[in-house]
Formats: structure tokens, sequence, C-alpha cells
């Protein structure tokens, strides 16, 4: 800018030009929603196209001067006229003018480019906010009628690590006689919601992980027990506990942590409202999204150490495939979960019957379809699921997002993104593109897995209260 007039008068041109293009780069920023990325490509579009006019302006006048004689040559043999010379003297200027501009004009460029992108990353971020605000009150919003609903049905609140209400068994007292207890389930109230519960999608469908094949189309209630475990359930209250104050502290902060603790587990409609009646006598809390699950046995004689000591992810994938990680897989469709359940032979049928209340002769005398080889068990588990990672086709990474979904292989979750103490996400949830459901009551997430069925996968065994065993039959 300080050499010589003429560079002056170019450099002021091109930064009248750049002024203009510097207001015309505020009015595409102020363009809100779905046209600031189109804004900031217009934007690029407008430098390149300045770019390329100055680049082409140097090439014609360098191609100029080569046509024209070389002026310090003529001038020495004395060929050249006057205005030969001239006019050679003038393209050189000019041809300098220009690359100058260009080399200037070239990082100046980009320089507003990057300016331009930073303006709509910080839009595109306030856009996100703004979303994640209207996602946080649209699930507080759902959460109060959750809750106004618990209070119409007369749901009960679980207080500290105390357990539910309806036990009946030994296992109320501080110091129980026994490990714990199987209670038969003989309200019939209680019954009819597990009956309801076990009504699924593409019940005898059959799929890849099916350990067994038949014709059939219903799954028939045999027998219900309610496990009373005190020792187990004081390790799962208090785990609950803990859930319950870090989903508080995630639903206070702004940002990735709110959006983290905003996702609910939408329970497939048919188990949940099955399943109303359990979840008024057990106490349940809808704002961690703790839910009745169902866990089929591959091996009925398992069910023995689950009542005595709770599930164990360590026995991940021995009757199937651990697609979404190593942890303990859940179901909301026992169309899904009656896929891994075989029946129970003589020999398991004998380790049963010592736990399942043999002393009061009720595995015996109370129903005789207990004894056939055709009866198959399921758990129907309570399952806090808590911050939930949503995984759709791309499994490693959540749904979303561009962020991993495991942070120690396939053994433990990721970080909550924004939580102010480093904390795992809770579950784990597969979900499942819209129109590749079994029923139309399941929910779907687009860029889900082509499956039929959603798997809930939980890392933590403390996580896990498995509350009813049940007996059932394929008819």
């Amino acid at each position: 800018l300080k050499t010589t007039s003429a560079r002056r008068t170019g450099f002021a041109d091109v930064q009248s030009q750049l002024v203009g293009h510097h207001q015309q780069t505020r009015a595409l920023a102020s363009k809100r929603g779905g046209s600031n990325k189109n804004a900031a490509i217009e934007l690029c579009h407008l430098f390149a196209n300045l770019t390329f006019e100055a680049h082409k302006l140097y090439q014609e006048r360098k191609q100029k001067q080569k046509l024209l004689p070389n002026g310090k040559a003529q001038a020495k043999t004395g060929s050249a006229t006057d205005s030969d010379l001239a006019e050679a003297t003038s393209a050189s200027k000019a041809s300098h003018l220009d690359r100058d501009l260009f080399l200037v004009l070239v990082p100046a460029c980009a320089f507003f480019v990057c300016c331009s992108w930073a303006v709509y990353e910080q839009m595109a971020e306030s856009r996100r906010e703004a979303l994640d605000e209207e996602e946080f009150q649209n699930t507080k919003k759902r959460l109060q009628q959750l809750e106004k609903q618990m209070s119409q049905e007369g749901w009960t609140m679980l207080a500290g690590t105390d357990v539910p209400a309806n036990w009946t068994s030994d296992q109320r007292k501080p110091r129980p006689s026994k490990q714990f207890e199987c209670v038969p389930i003989t309200d019939a109230e209680v019954l009819k919601a597990l009956d309801r519960s076990l009504i699924g999608n593409d019940i005898g469908a059959g799929g890849r992980d099916a350990v067994s094949s038949g014709k059939y189309s219903k799954l028939k209630l045999e027998a219900a027990w309610r496990v009373e475990n005190r020792t187990l359930w004081g390790k799962f209250a208090s785990e609950r506990q803990q859930v319950q104050h870090t989903m508080m502290e995630l639903r206070e902060h702004a940002g990735k942590a709110r959006r983290s603790a905003s996702t609910l587990a939408n329970i497939r409609g048919g188990l949940h409202h099955a399943t109303a009646p359990l979840r008024a006598l057990g106490g349940f809390d809808v704002t961690i999204n703790e839910a009745y699950l169902f866990h089929g046995l591959g091996n009925p004689a398992v069910a023995v150490n689950v009542v005595a000591s709770g599930m164990n992810e360590h026995f991940s994938g021995v009757n199937a495939g651990t697609l979404f990680g190593d942890g303990i897989y859940f179901a909301e469709d026992m169309g899904k979960s009656d896929q891994y359940c075989t029946c129970a032979d003589r020999t398991t049928r004998k380790q049963l019957s010592t736990i399942l209340d043999s002393s009061s002769g009720w595995w015996s005398n109370g129903s005789p379809a207990l004894q056939r080889e055709e009866v198959r068990y399921v758990f129907l588990a309570r399952v806090v699921l808590g911050c939930i990672a949503q995984v759709g086709a791309q499994r490693s990474f959540r749904l979303r997002t561009s962020e991993p979904t495991f942070s120690a292989g396939s053994r433990e979750l990721a970080f909550i993104p924004g939580a102010k103490s480093p904390t795992h996400f809770h579950s784990e949830v597969a979900e499942i593109a819209p129109g590749c459901q079994a029923g139309l009551d399941t929910h779907t997430e687009p860029r889900g897995n082509r499956l039929r069925f959603r798997e809930f996968i939980v890392f933590h065994p403390t996580l896990i209260y498995p509350e009813y065993l049940i007996a059932y039959r394929r008819v």
C-alpha cells in the first residue's frame, strides 16, 4: 500500500470490494433456521468467484506481456519503437500489480471464508441449544404427566432402600431367616397383568437368534413368582438412588448434559399398559427411565443363580451374540425374548423345585403343567435405564452424533458429555428404523437398525432387579 500510487489505487479497489462482500456477509449471516448452511456456502462461492476473477486478470496480463517484445532486449538492439517500450513497461507493471493483488487476495478470501464458517457454526450451536431447550421442556412436560398419572393410579414412591410394600415373605424383616424367597403369585390382578405382558408381536415368527422352531402364535402363562431378596434389592435400590441424583444434576445443566438426560425410554405401548398394575404395586420412578423388561432364559437352570445373586454381565454372549456390546440384554417384546427360551428338562425342573416355594408343596400340587417339558421361563425384570445411549445402524457411534458409544472396548459405555463429574451412560438402547418394527406400538428412530425389535443393554447388574419369574408355554 506504500510503494506506488498505482498499487494504492489497486488495493483501494480490492478493499472496496472486500467491504462490499463483508456487508453481504453480515446480511447472509443474519439469516436463521435451515438457511444458515446455505448462507455460508453462498458466501464461499462469492469469495471463490472473486479469487477466480483476480487470477483470470493476472493470466490475461501475463499472456499479453509474452506477446509483446521484450523491453530490455529491444532497447539494447535499438529495433523497438518508443510506443512498444511504453506498452511493454505498462504491461509489466500491471502484471506485477495484479500478481501482488492476487497474492494478497487469496489469504484475505480464506480469512473471510473461515470467519463466515465460524459465524455459521455459532448460529448452528445457538439453534441446537434452542432445540435442546425445546426437547428438555417437552421431556419435562411428559415427566409431569407421568407423575400426575402415578398419583392418580395410587403409585407408591420408594424412599431410600426400603423393600416394596407388596412383599409378603420373611424378607421384609431387617434380618430375614433365608437368603431369598420366591413367592408364588396368586393375586388375580397381578396374574392378569403378567399374562397380558406375554402378548407380543411376531410370536412364533422366529428369527436369526431363535434356538428352536415350531408352529405357535400365542404364549400361555402357567405360573409366576415374585423374587424377594432383601440383599439383592438393597444393592439395586442404592444404585437407583445414585442414578436419581445423577439425572437430577444433568437436567439442571444446559447443553449436552441436559440433552443426554432428556432421552426417554419410550417402552412399547403394549408392555407399558400391561405392567401398569405392577408399577402401582412396586413403586416406580419414571424420571430415571425405570421400566419392566424381559430377559429370556436359554438355560432355565440359570434362574437359581439369578434369584440368589442377580444377573451377571460376565456371561454375556453364552447363549446368543453380543451385537451391541458385552452387557445384559433385555427386550420390550416377548416376540424377541421367546426366541432365546428353551424348555426345562427333568434335571432342570428338579433344580428349580428347590427354590420355587418347595416347602409349601405348591410346585408339585399347584400346577401339573409345570412338570411338562414344554414349559419355558423368562424374567420380567425391573431395570433402571437412567441416561440412555441410543445407537442405530452405525453401532460404534451414538445416534445423531459422531461420538463413540463405548469408552473401553465393548464392556463399558462412554462418559456422559457435559456431566459435572465423570459418569458413564447407564444403559444402551438399540433403536430400529421406521417401517422395520414388528408392531406399530414400538418406538422407532430415523437412522435406526434394520431390525424388528428394540434391544436394551445394561452393563452393571446393580441396575437390575429380577422381580418376576414367569413360566409359560407356546400354544
